[in-house]
């Protein structure tokens, strides 16, 4: 493929075709239109970190491993020998367990890099400036290190999976650095402010190149649903371009989304962080051949012999926070792993008795904002209420949820054995990390 004069203004997105399964043509494909992976590469003898979307080990909830390791093989084969795959997966899991589930360290391995499990590193807090208020989110110091005051020396690529999200409609590069920071930062701004927590993070690191693996489109986000094979599109490209936002941006739109609504996008753009205008973009592909949209959000309807009971109220359960995390957690606990019901979950804020009578025991409170306003109606008036203080504490919501709705711990296991995840577990608290499998083996 030859190179093409890349205009002046506009940042260039390369839309590039999967054939084959030949991950490494396609990834060659987009460099050759940068000058080659030599010309992203700061320096051969500096560090390379890749960061895929490993929120969790759930069926096609992550980036293809093979392309990360082809990824790998063409930096080794312009002479980068310092190479890490880096992740902090979601909350409510291991990056130990979940590069190990999804084949992501073998394949790693394989290719000649190394897997940093980043909930396991040091932190280092940053403030970070909102205009209003300021605070600090940690980052692994190791990065902080390399990616920030070393950054000339040092290259990250950002290698995002092509998915919906019912908090952020996309996630893609600019959500998929959420997976950089610690886990009790992530429950920071985890709620209506998430969108500009995001753009802000970009301010502190922000990628030399973005790829987004498309091999597959995920509806119904970000957790593909076992059940729903139909969110699972093939649509076999891959999307890489310098400027991760305008990346983001074409991802978006291939998607079916308008950046203008998407968030986080937004806010970024109006920062200046890079480029969310369609128009100013220098696409090269075909992206019209994606004409539906993929559905971000699934209406969420338990059937009656469940006999669950979900109570929001009427300010303050937002999407972002209480409601949203209750409700993905339930996706899989229920209906991905057999979960048992029988019980209520009350989130939000602004409730009446009408609302609070006749739930079903036991009931969880999710967020300072319900506790402060029911919590003593409902002790006064039910035996078994359980609560979790903040609204986006993923780990405390899921220990609750899977003590009221045993779920099977082989489904949860992902294809791994359960001693061997309990065995990754034991390993990561002892450095200090959280821990919910080990809740279903007691």
């Amino acid at each position: 493929m030859a190179n093409e004069v890349k205009s002046a203004s506009k940042p260039r997105v390369v839309v590039s075709n999967i054939s084959k399964k030949n991950y490494k043509s396609s990834l060659k494909s987009i460099f050759d239109y940068f000058d080659g992976i030599r010309n992203i590469v700061k320096s051969p003898a500096g560090k390379i970190y890749i960061k895929p979307n490993i929120t969790s080990s759930v069926f096609y909830a992550y980036t293809n491993p093979q392309v990360v390791a082809s990824l790998i093989e063409l930096l080794r084969e312009a002479g980068c020998k310092k190479i890490f795959v880096i992740e902090n997966c979601s909350q409510a899991d291991f990056s130990r367990n979940a590069f190990m589930a999804s084949g992501m360290l073998e394949a790693v391995g394989s290719a000649g890099g190394k897997c940093l499990y980043l909930e396991e590193l040091k932190q280092f807090p940053v403030p970070i400036e909102t205009g209003e208020k300021q605070y600090e989110l940690e980052f692994p110091e190791l990065l902080i290190n390399d990616l920030v005051k070393n950054k000339e020396e040092n290259t990250y690529i950002d290698v995002p999976k092509l998915k919906t999200h019912d908090m952020t409609t996309v996630t893609l590069g600019v959500k998929n650095q959420h997976g950089l920071i610690s886990d009790l930062s992530k429950q920071v701004e985890h709620h209506h402010g998430l969108h500009a927590k995001l753009a802000r993070m970009l301010k502190v690191i922000k990628p030399d190149f973005t790829i987004i693996d498309g091999e597959y489109a995920i509806g119904e986000g970000p957790l593909a649903p076992k059940r729903n094979r139909d969110m699972i599109k093939v649509y076999d490209i891959l999307i890489g371009g310098k400027d991760v936002v305008a990346v983001d941006t074409v991802g978006a739109k291939i998607l079916g989304y308008d950046r203008s609504v998407i968030k986080h996008l937004t806010i970024a753009a109006e920062m200046e962080l890079g480029c969310g205008n369609l128009d100013e973009i220098e696409i090269i592909g075909d992206i019209q051949q994606f004409k539906s949209r993929v559905p971000y959000a699934k209406e969420r309807i338990y059937p009656p012999d469940l006999n669950v009971k979900i109570v929001a109220g009427k300010e303050m359960a937002c999407r972002e926070g209480c409601l949203g995390q209750v409700e993905s957690i339930l996706d899989m606990f229920l209906f991905d792993a057999n979960g048992q019901g029988n019980f209520s979950v009350v989130a939000g804020k602004g409730f009446s008795e009408n609302d609070l009578g006749n739930l079903q025991e036991p009931i969880l409170v999710v967020g300072d904002c319900a506790i402060e306003e029911i919590s003593r109606y409902l002790q006064s008036n039910y035996k078994d209420v359980r609560m979790v203080k903040k609204c986006s504490d993923i780990t405390s919501i899921s220990v609750e949820l899977l003590d009221i709705t045993r779920p099977d711990a082989g489904i949860l296991a992902d294809g791994m054995d359960v001693s061997k995840r309990v065995e990754n577990e034991k390993i990561a608290l002892r450095k200090g990390c959280n821990s919910i499998f080990m809740h279903l083996t007691e």
